[in-house]
């Protein structure tokens, strides 16, 4: 008795962040990260786009507030990072870091602007106002930029390399484009995926997606790519028509290891058994060196960027 208890709410949603140098009045946003994995996704292990694609200027100004807010009420002077969850059109705060993040340096060659050099002249007693490179959150110019987590899994033999709010990335790839898909693409690859043309693609998803993993798996079907899945997620895509091979689950760990799949998508369910099979499935493509995405936004956004760069080669591997 006596004791107090805090309890976390989980919010479902879309995650962004942004990093901001402030002198105590004004503030400077490069730009926003908009992350393609959902909340719930470390933001070290999600893929990032930056700037955002989907924000409107009335949400962009929100966030712009809330950093000013926030800023003044902590008497920031140098570097800030903020990380939003947006759900049902409202902006939930995450955490609020008054220092250099990680992703200081990819914002700063995206959008060329010194965001460390700024800082310290801030901490220094310089205004923004004065340094020449605005105030606000600047407009986009230049390239799109998509940062692409890498993993060392395959180092650890037997970890479940599920994603979840534990960071386990232990680098990251900046893929730069005149489009998303360009940006995505060259982002694999620098993480170390050389997807082929027409590859092998393995499903597994949980009941609650399975209507919205049938767009993915038709869009990689329509790319030549073989789709195959676990019992449950195969019998779904079949109603739709959906090309589909079924997997027998004792098959999964042998074919893996056997280099039958060049892509996962592992969504697992919540009861026991699919955890169970899940963290197997994962471990099993880790140890085979395939990567495996944890998301259907993920999903969709690689299957996107492979439909770009095949039309872009004219069907052929570059």
């Amino acid at each position: 008795s006596g004791q107090k208890v805090m309890v976390d709410r989980f919010l479902q949603g879309k995650e962004f962040e942004c990093d901001a140098v402030c002198d105590g009045e004004d503030v400077l946003i490069p730009g926003i990260f908009e992350h393609i994995d959902p909340s719930g996704i470390h933001s070290g292990d999600s893929i990032a786009v930056f700037p955002s694609f989907s924000l409107s200027d009335e949400q962009k100004k929100k966030v712009l507030d809330t950093v000013k807010m926030i800023s003044k009420e902590l008497d920031i002077h140098g570097l800030l990072n903020i990380q939003f969850v947006l759900k049902d059109g409202i902006f939930w705060i995450i955490e609020a870091n008054p220092r250099a993040s990680r992703t200081v340096p990819i914002c700063s060659k995206i959008s060329k602007i010194p965001m460390v050099d700024l800082a310290v002249g801030v901490a220094l007693g310089e205004k923004l106002s004065e340094m020449g490179h605005g105030t606000g959150i600047l407009p986009k110019s230049g390239q799109w930029g998509v940062k692409v987590p890498v993993f060392s899994n395959d180092k650890l033999p037997g970890i479940d390399p599920k994603l979840g709010p534990k960071m386990m990335s232990t680098g990251e790839s900046l893929g730069l484009g005149d489009d998303l898909a360009d940006a995505m693409m060259d982002g694999l690859r620098g993480a170390g995926w050389l997807p082929p043309v027409k590859g092998r693609i393995l499903m597994s998803v949980a009941d609650s997606q399975k209507a919205e993993s049938m767009p993915t798996a038709s869009q990689f079907t329509s790319l030549g790519w073989r789709v195959d899945a676990t019992s449950g997620t195969a019998e779904y895509l079949l109603k739709w028509g959906i090309e589909v091979n079924t997997v027998p689950q004792e098959d999964l760990v042998d074919r893996l290891r056997m280099g039958d799949w060049d892509l996962v998508l592992n969504i697992p369910g919540g009861n026991d058994r699919h955890i169970m099979h899940g963290a197997e499935l994962r471990r099993s493509a880790s140890a085979a060196g395939v990567p495996c995405l944890h998301s259907i936004s993920a999903a969709w956004a690689v299957a996107n960027s492979l439909t770009k760069n095949l039309k872009g080669n004219n069907g052929k591997q570059d």
